[in-house]
């Protein structure tokens, strides 16, 4: 569970064929991943402000009555609203970040995340190689929906023969989404 927590800084600094090993590994928990980790990093940068600005304005942390006239719930609202579209856009700017002590890590995060998405669209697209039943067998294999038991008994072949055969199918896959990696970041 410590991987998935840390995979976008784990993401960023691996060369392309753990990029791919990563893909595959988490390949049934991306969606999932990559929205936990939007959602905490939003939340950072909006505790981030706020205790940042407190700061700013000598606050001892004792709730002082205000004239009342803003809405803090819906600004904060407005906020995760802004800051979600930035994610997805890759786009800051308007000062979205500019209360937060590290704006930098989260351009990066979020430049890693369109990155994450951009290869999990490229892995996806090689699927088309293979005919429809080995994009299924394959795609049932890496998330462990089947066994290399499960395919000696469907092919009716010894264990190794089934490994190699769907390592085979499997690498295919991998190789290719290799090639388009390594001509997109050049």
């Amino acid at each position: 569970m410590a991987v998935r927590a840390n995979i976008i800084e784990i993401y960023e600094i691996s060369n392309n064929k753990k990029k791919i090993s990563l893909i595959i590994k988490h390949y049934s928990y991306w969606d999932g991943i990559l929205e936990a980790c939007i959602g905490n990093m939003i939340e950072d940068i909006l505790d981030e402000i706020r205790y940042n600005r407190r700061a700013a304005f000598g606050d001892l942390g004792v709730r002082v009555q205000t004239s009342g006239t803003g809405n803090q719930t819906e600004s904060i609202g407005i906020n995760e609203v802004m800051l979600e579209k930035a994610f997805e856009d890759c786009d800051f700017s308007g000062g979205l970040l500019k209360d937060t002590d590290d704006s930098d890590k989260y351009i990066r995060a979020a430049n890693t995340i369109k990155n994450i998405r951009q290869d999990l669209v490229t892995f996806n697209r090689q699927f088309k190689l293979l005919n429809d039943e080995e994009k299924q067998e394959v795609r049932d294999y890496i998330t462990g929906k089947l066994s290399i038991d499960d395919l000696c008994e469907k092919w009716d072949v010894v264990d190794t023969t089934a490994y190699k055969k769907i390592e085979r199918l499997v690498a295919v896959v991998k190789d290719e989404t290799l090639k388009v990696m390594e001509r997109r970041r050049k």
